[in-house]
Order: structure tokens, then sequence, then C-alpha cells
């Protein structure tokens, strides 16, 4: 009996033993799960930790590179602004500012417009310059009316224009911009250049590789920089002319001729080529004058001045070289060919209505005319002149309206 008590009690603490060591390796593997899970969160708050500075950093990054374009593109405005206002040729202005614009905003295409003088018409500039960022679906004679399109309407607006600013615009309005869609011409941002009030023009941009509100302010004071710098250029070209030019006849004055012949001989002397000088004055201007009075005298050389601008070649020079006195310099120009040149403006001349012409000598006004050829008659400036005024002399003392050709032995004159 008591072995069954013993083996019984015995019995009862090995389950005993046996449970409560089920349970605490229950426990302790519960204990390791509940580490292994609280490891996990940690690690996972670690990577998202790690993750958040990440993003920190690197917005941090773009921030800076944000920063150091911003400020490359002020200095490069900066810049800008001390090159255009240190040029005087609008041609160079413009150029400078198609280069400037290509690596501030980098746009595939770039085209400018300038006002013409009736303040309606926008005119395509195309100088050789800058015909790499011109569209090349774009009509070279491209004129554009001001308030059609988006560059004419930007025109008309006067502020800079990103593509989404024409989208607030009205339905009629979007409606007619799209109507009016220039072929070949497209519009991501465009800008007026304006000067004391006054629009000079229009610069338009497409295919940027962005365009927001940073791009339309960079190219707005990029457009106000270059309208100012185009004004003083103007004014400095009005200057320059006023200096170059006959204030009654608006031809060259004797001055510039000088430095123009110069130049030609120079030209002439290096390659070698032939150059030929005409000079010319209107017969009896004085008696004219006595006649009829000096404000129809300077009707009379206004005339002339035409009539002589309008018949000569694209390539000849032609000055007023004083009082009724004009001269032509006749670039790759042979001795036949000045005499078939000098005849067609003599010609010209006689067949011209001019009022008080009646009264002159000859029944009408008329012009005699003296050639000389480089080198062929004199290898000098002043021998060259020398040659020509013996050569009118001649064509005077032969009786006027005619034309006479220098010869170093024989002075060979042709009257009509």
């Amino acid at each position: 009996m008591m072995n069954w008590i013993f083996i019984g009690t015995s019995a009862f603490l090995f389950l005993t033993l046996l449970f409560f060591g089920w349970k605490n390796k229950r426990r302790l593997r519960d204990a390791r799960d509940i580490l292994n899970t609280l490891e996990e969160r940690r690690r996972i708050e670690r990577e998202e930790d790690q993750a958040r500075l990440q993003e920190v950093l690197e917005g941090k990054s773009e921030m800076e590179k944000k920063s150091q374009d911003r400020s490359g593109q002020l200095s490069m405005i900066r810049y800008l602004a001390s090159e255009l206002t240190s040029l005087t040729s609008r041609k160079e202005i413009l150029t400078r500012l198609f280069q400037k614009v290509q690596l501030l905003l980098d746009p595939a295409e770039i085209t400018y417009f300038t006002l013409e003088e009736d303040e309606k018409t926008l005119t395509l500039y195309t100088s050789p310059e800058v015909k790499n960022f011109l569209p090349k679906g774009v009509r070279k004679d491209l004129r554009i009316t001001v308030g059609n399109g988006y560059v004419g309407f930007t025109a008309q607006k006067r502020v800079a224009m990103i593509y989404q600013d024409f989208e607030k615009e009205s339905n009629l309005i979007r409606e007619r911009l799209k109507t009016n869609q220039i072929e070949g011409l497209t519009t991501d941002l465009s800008a007026p250049l304006i000067s004391h009030g006054d629009l000079l023009g229009v610069i338009n941009l497409a295919k940027l590789p962005q365009c927001t509100l940073d791009e339309k302010a960079i190219l707005q004071t990029v457009a106000d920089i270059t309208a100012i710098s185009l004004e003083k250029a103007k004014l400095f070209e009005e200057v320059q002319r006023l200096a170059d030019t006959d204030g009654l006849t608006k031809l060259y004055n004797k001055r510039k001729f000088m430095e123009f012949l110069e130049m030609e001989i120079n030209e002439a002397a290096r390659y070698p080529r032939t150059l030929s000088l005409i000079l010319l004055d209107l017969d009896h201007f004085k008696n004219f004058n006595d006649t009829n009075g000096h404000p129809a005298g300077d009707v009379l050389l206004r005339g002339l001045g035409d009539i002589l601008r309008e018949n000569i070649r694209e390539v000849d020079i032609l000055a007023r070289y004083g009082g009724e006195e004009f001269i032509i310099i006749c670039p790759e120009t042979d001795k036949r060919g000045a005499l078939t040149l000098a005849g067609r403006l003599r010609e010209k001349v006689a067949e011209a209505i001019f009022t008080g012409g009646e009264k002159q000598p000859l029944g009408k006004i008329t012009i005699s005319l003296g050639i000389a050829t480089f080198p062929e008659d004199k290898k000098d400036l002043e021998g060259l002149i020398q040659a020509a005024d013996q050569a009118l002399y001649r064509a005077k003392e032969g009786g006027r309206d005619r034309i006479s050709a220098y010869e170093k032995r024989l002075m060979v004159s042709v009257s009509h």
C-alpha cells in the first residue's frame, strides 16, 4: 500500500515539474518572441529614421544645388548688365542677348521681333549671328501684327508671359490666340523689351527644359537690361550718324567719305582690284540760286541727292563733297563701268523736273561728271581725287552736261 502511495506521489511531482518546465519554456519562448518583435520594430524605426534623414539630406542638397544655380544665374545677369551697357552697336547687343539667354535658360529656339516705326508691326530679327537660334520652320521675312498670336499679344500686354498665363486669359482671347498661331513658331515664354515706356521688341523662347515663374522673372530681367542698352546704342548711333552725314541731303559728308575712300583704296591695293571715282556737280548752280532763291537751291540739292541715291549700286558710296559737288566711290569698277554709271546718272538728272529748272541756261537742270580710276590713273587718295577733279573741270570747260574721263596723257571727254 505504501509503495502505491509513493509511486503516486512521485508521479504527481514529476507531472508537476514537467508542467512547470513546459510553462517556463513557453514563457521563455514568448519572451524571445517579444524581444524579437521589439528588435524588429527598432530595426524598422532605424530604417525609417535613416530614410527620413536621407530625405532631409537630399532636400538640403537640392536646395544647395538650386541656391548655387541661382547664384550662378545672378552672377551671369550682373555680368550681362555690365557687358551690354558697354556696347554701342544694337547688332552686337542682340547677338549677346541670344547667347546669354541660351546659357541662362537653355531654350532650343530663340526669336526676337523688332517693333517697326508704325508701332503696329513686329519684324523677325534674322542677323546671320543668330540664325542658329531660330526655328527651322519659321519664315525669315515673318512680320506679326501687335496683338496677334502669342508674340503679338505679349507686345500688347507689355508683360512677360509663360504658356500658363496665356491659358488664364478669357475664352475669346484664348481662341483668338490659337487661331492666329504662326506656322513654325511656338511659345513657352516671351517678354517685351521696354525702355522709358516705349516698346522696342519682344523676345520669344520655345522648348525650354522647364518653364516656371523663376524662368519668367529671369527673362524679364534680361529683357529690361537689354532694352536700356538698345536705347543707349540707338542714341549713340544717331549721334554718330549726325556726325557722319550732311544735314541737308542726309548723304555722307566729306569727312566720312574720306574715311571710306582711304579704306577702299587700301583694299583695292591689297588684293589687287580696280576702283573708280565719279566727281560731279550741278551746272550753273549759282545762276539757279540767284534766280530762284537759296531755299529753292536747297530743295534742288536734296532732290539731286535722292536721284543719285536711287540710281547707284548698293556697293557704291555716295557723299556730298561740298557745295553743289557730289562724289561717288565705285568699288571693283573699271573706267568703262564708271562711264556707264555716269551716263545713266546724267540722263536721270536731265529727265527730272525741278521747279525753276526751265530758267537755267540749258533750259533744264544738268550735271557734269569727271571720272578717275585706281590704280590706272593714280595710286594714292589725294592723286585720285585731283584726277577726278581735273576730269570734271574739262567736262565743264567742254560745255557742261557732259562726262569726262581722266587719262594720263590725254583727257578724254564724252559729251552725251
